[in-house]
């Protein structure tokens, strides 16, 4: 009797795992979405020019969805609750999953508990720049003039607790540099203000600032990368000089509800690597600056839990408290 009471305990789980793998052999059977909880224009373009060569690899039409609020919040959830069938997958970036989730303090998700890491597509270098007026030429003369002149060196970013103010808030920690903060609703429009002079730096996306380094109006310093950037190979890193400086996830990366089955996140895997060869995605990452990762599933994760441990460590450094 007790070997009938445990075979009818185990039934229903090899009965679920059974559908899970069947599920799995025949994925996909109908449209994947892949939602990208920002206004469109802005991350989705990385991941549209993808789309026809993955639909074609996967056998499935393979749509864009914006679900754009609440700093992604709204789109992540969507995803989180939906099911773990690869039906349903999330591309976005850590200002949603690390930092977003970090100054809430009642996030509705649990970036570990409720996603399945898929794929890191892409790391954005990130510089540092200047205003041309300043008379420095790199980040230890920079420091200096910012400690002979305090409160004169003011920079920008998209608001308290984005990535770009906790990424400079970072190199002021290591550097010693004093700065005041300008919070803007955006980085387009803090980069606008360090063309002209209104504010002195900034932490801005290196293709953002190429056109008005040739023009002469900014400088840059270095390049918040592991390694020079072919597209300013002249240009150091940050951690050339500030090796302890505290990293800030710049990585955009897919991810699906928890549960994902491991079959399921693999011909995925395999499809976007596949498509990441393809010429006419090649060059559009070229145009814009963005360096393709293809860190996966285990190694991704582990990657977003750290990112996780130094932003929150960061955030409470800083006194940052959680809205």
């Amino acid at each position: 009797m007790q070997g009938m009471t445990a075979i009818r305990a185990v039934l229903p789980v090899l009965c679920a795992l059974a559908a899970s793998v069947a599920a799995a052999q025949s994925y996909p059977v109908k449209p994947i979405r892949i939602i990208v909880p920002y206004p469109q224009g802005g991350l989705d373009p990385s991941i549209r020019v993808m789309t026809p060569k993955l639909g074609e690899l996967l056998g499935q039409p393979v749509v864009i969805d914006n679900r754009p609020g609440a700093n992604g919040m709204i789109g992540a959830e969507l995803v989180a609750r939906s099911a773990p069938d690869g039906y349903s997958l999330l591309y976005l970036a850590p200002s949603t999953m690390v930092s977003g989730v970090l100054l809430l303090k009642e996030a509705k998700i649990d970036p570990v508990k409720d996603f399945a890491p898929v794929i890191e597509f892409f790391r954005a270098t990130r510089a540092l720049a200047i205003h041309a007026s300043l008379p420095v030429n790199n980040l230890r003369e920079l420091a200096d003039f910012g400690k002979r002149n305090p409160g004169k060196i003011s920079y920008g970013s998209g608001g308290i607790g984005s990535s770009f103010h906790l990424e400079t808030e970072a190199f002021k920690m290591v550097s010693g540099l004093d700065m005041v903060h300008v919070p803007y609703k955006g980085t387009g429009p803090f980069t606008q203000d360090l063309m002209v002079g209104l504010i002195q730096f900034g932490i801005i996306p290196l293709q953002n600032l190429l056109a008005h380094v040739a023009a002469g109006k900014v400088r840059l310093l270095a390049v918040v990368a592991d390694k020079k950037d072919p597209l300013a190979p002249d240009v150091p890193t940050v951690y050339e000089t500030y090796p302890d400086m505290i990293k800030v996830g710049g990585w955009v990366g897919m991810f699906g509800p928890a549960g994902l089955p491991k079959p399921v996140t693999q011909r995925v895997i395999d499809a976007v690597l596949v498509t990441f060869k393809a010429p006419e995605v090649r060059e559009f990452y070229a145009r814009q600056g963005l360096n393709m990762s293809g860190l996966q599933t285990e190694q991704f994760g582990a990657m977003l839990r750290a990112d996780l441990e130094r932003t929150g460590q960061l955030i409470r450094t800083l006194g940052i408290k959680p809205e």
